[in-house]
């Protein structure tokens, strides 16, 4: 019932920084870019107090498609702004590879 059996994923974990701190209480979103309208599942996690994260696929499942996706980084604190270029008009790219990809670290600016 419902996924395609061709959208292998595979695991994704990082720190997220604002200004060189840790970034908690965080939600980072990846969303695969290709030419289908429909291009798989996203995939999201939550920073912990040191800023880190790993990623779960939305439905189930650890990590993220292997491809290219757009990442989404949205503050979980009223307090914390996080620049657009960083979620909703976001710059930020990554190609998630078959295998472990550790230590995908996203070091924001406030600026």
């Amino acid at each position: 019932m419902g996924c395609s059996g061709n959208t292998k994923s595979s695991p994704v974990s990082g720190a997220v920084t604002m200004d060189g701190e840790p970034l908690a209480n965080a939600m980072v979103s990846f969303q695969p870019i290709g030419k289908e309208l429909n291009s798989g599942p996203g995939s999201t996690g939550k920073t912990n107090d040191r800023g880190e994260y790993a990623l779960e696929v939305v439905g189930g499942g650890n990590g993220a498609v292997e491809g290219l996706h757009k990442v989404m980084i949205r503050s979980g604190d009223a307090k914390v702004t996080i620049p657009a270029k960083y979620n909703v008009k976001t710059e930020l790219r990554y190609e998630v590879k078959p295998g472990n990809n550790a230590n995908v670290d996203f070091k924001l600016t406030s600026k």
